[in-house]
């Protein structure tokens, strides 16, 4: 009787051949019992080529209310950051806002997709954000910049706080509607070049007076005539922060245009006019890039210099009062940008015409020496 098998490869049941071939597939077919399948050949002990095993990335979690809103504060503040690098460059001071917005938009991406190791350094960045712009602005005496600048902090702490409920996002929310505000109308000044609140702030800040009418100097005898509106007289402090030779310094703050008077005294030599006129020209041309003079004016008992340049990249337009009074000399240096110089030309003229190197003391003076 003819034995029978199975090929293991194509499963054709089939007599046994002399060759040991199936066959339909060829293939070598070992003699045994039919039915029964060969044994699969053995898996290799050692296989060539390991499976790479891959970190899985860190995957997004569910974004809390809280968190999600404080990323949203995040990312506006660093847009608001480069608006105003955009449209003031240089106007940062020591303060380099590259690093707050490029940390700014790192945290707020990561906390709206959700990544839970990021949710400290949210903290880490509202805590520090607050005590080193806030250091800085107190360093400045800047109070005003430092209360704002706390609210945006305190807000982001709120939010970031456990699972805030709507009381809280609310309150966080108006806390920080002020810096946001403040901001935003720092943008409008910036494009516009003109900012209705400026003298509202610099007020807050004790920085400025109202002043009209005549306006005597601190230290010397001279008098100005000062026109009725707009126009502010700025602290001592504050004037000497920028310039400590200044003796009185008039700003009209929205359009950021100012009048500072500096008086100097020769001790015994006589101050020559002419020899004046020339020195202030001098000094204005090494000091101001592409320095243009306009022109000379004659003022009552001086010389008027209508000169433009640039400064720290920014485009100024001059009329600079030069007055020579025995041993003693007076500079008036009207400046601001060449769009708000055309706007407060006759006001600047007008006080110009008004200096007087001796004033009688009257009842009518504005300010007290």
């Amino acid at each position: 009787m003819a034995q029978f098998v199975e090929c293991p490869q194509c499963g054709l049941k089939h007599s046994q051949r002399d060759d040991g071939l199936c066959p339909r597939c060829q293939n070598a077919v070992a003699a045994g019992a039919a039915g029964v399948p060969a044994p699969p050949p053995p898996a290799p002990s050692n296989p060539v080529v390991q499976q790479l095993r891959v970190r899985e990335p860190e995957q997004p979690g569910i974004v809390a209310s809280g968190s999600r809103a404080a990323g949203v504060l995040l990312l506006l503040n660093a847009s608001m950051n480069v608006a105003s690098v955009a449209l003031m460059p240089g106007e940062g001071g020591a303060i380099n806002p590259v690093h707050g917005i490029i940390a700014d938009l790192a945290v707020g991406i990561a906390l709206l997709s959700g990544r839970e190791k990021w949710h400290k350094w949210a903290y880490v960045r509202a805590v520090l954000g607050g005590l080193i712009f806030g250091g800085i602005f107190a360093a400045q005496g800047n109070w005003l910049a430092v209360g704002f600048q706390l609210m945006l902090s305190a807000s982001l702490v709120m939010l970031l706080a456990g699972n805030p409920g709507k009381l809280r996002l609310g309150g966080a929310l108006a806390l920080c509607a002020p810096y946001f505000a403040l901001a935003a109308l720092g943008l409008f000044a910036g494009r516009t070049g003109t900012n209705p609140l400026t003298s509202a702030v610099l007020s807050a800040k004790g920085e400025i007076e109202p002043a009209s009418g005549t306006l005597r100097g601190a230290r010397f005898g001279y008098c100005i005539d000062v026109p009725g509106r707009n126009w502010y007289l700025r602290k001592e402090a504050a004037a000497h922060r920028d310039n400590r030779l200044s003796d009185r310094w008039l700003i009209r703050p929205d359009l950021d245009a100012h009048v500072m008077i500096i008086g100097e005294d020769a001790g015994g030599a006589s101050v020559n006019q002419a020899l004046y006129e020339e020195a202030l020209a001098g000094e204005a041309k090494s000091r101001l890039a592409d320095f243009h003079m306009v022109g000379r004016d004659p003022l009552p008992g001086g010389t008027a210099l209508h000169y433009t340049g640039r400064h720290q990249r920014l485009s100024l337009e001059y009329y600079r009062g030069a007055f020579a009074d025995g041993h003693r000399a007076y500079q008036v240096v009207a400046f601001a940008t060449p769009e708000h110089f055309a706007q407060v030309r006759d006001d600047v003229s007008a006080m110009m015409h008004s200096f007087r190197t001796r004033c009688e003391v009257t009842e009518a003076t504005a300010t007290p020496p």
